[in-house]
């Protein structure tokens, strides 16, 4: 067996292997920064027309001199709210069940539907990135910290009366998931 693969005496599995080549938390890190300023992502993206083509991430990099991950990450937030209006009108009844395969340390995928699923199913391949997934969920004061980007969803969705009226039947419906502040 090759030398690197072998640790003092101990041969490392398949799985040992491949967990060793990532580091979760460097990832979020990296591609999902804190956000100090959701206002001005949260302008920005009130002001782009999707329908006028690509986003020049460049552009607004340069223009509001806020890092690339950010600015993709406004818009990738944004999107959620195209997603949940779809959703929205195949689950009505706040009753989708939710499973996500390999979804990795990030739970921002489950932003927008998390105000629509009844349960959410996160699978992930590596045991770091359930832990991270995990320790968020379960509040750990050592998890990685998504309040920012929720607080960006929601400052976003606020602005949508089509979404804001159908989540309002769901809180009269005896539903309590709500867009708080």
């Amino acid at each position: 067996m090759n030398e690197e693969l072998s640790h003092s005496a101990h041969t490392l599995s398949r799985q040992e292997i491949f967990e060793g080549y990532f580091d979760q938390r460097g990832y979020l890190k990296t591609y999902y920064p804190p956000i100090r300023d959701i206002d001005s992502l949260a302008q920005l993206v009130d002001r782009h027309d999707f329908e006028s083509g690509k986003i020049s991430i460049e552009e607004h990099v340069a223009s509001l001199g806020l890092s690339p991950e950010l600015i993709e990450n406004a818009f990738i937030v944004d999107f959620q709210r195209y997603v949940l209006r779809e959703l929205l009108l195949k689950f009505p009844r706040s009753d989708a069940s939710v499973l996500d395969v390999a979804g990795g340390a990030t739970i921002y995928q489950h932003m927008a539907i998390s105000l629509i699923a009844r349960t959410i199913i996160h699978s992930e391949y590596t045991t770091e990135g359930r832990k991270e997934v995990s320790d968020w969920v379960e509040d750990n004061k050592d998890s990685y910290n998504w309040d920012d980007y929720f607080r960006l969803l929601q400052r976003i969705l606020r602005k949508d009366e089509g979404i804001q009226n159908t989540l309002k039947s769901f809180e009269s419906s005896d539903d309590t998931r709500v867009l708080e502040s």
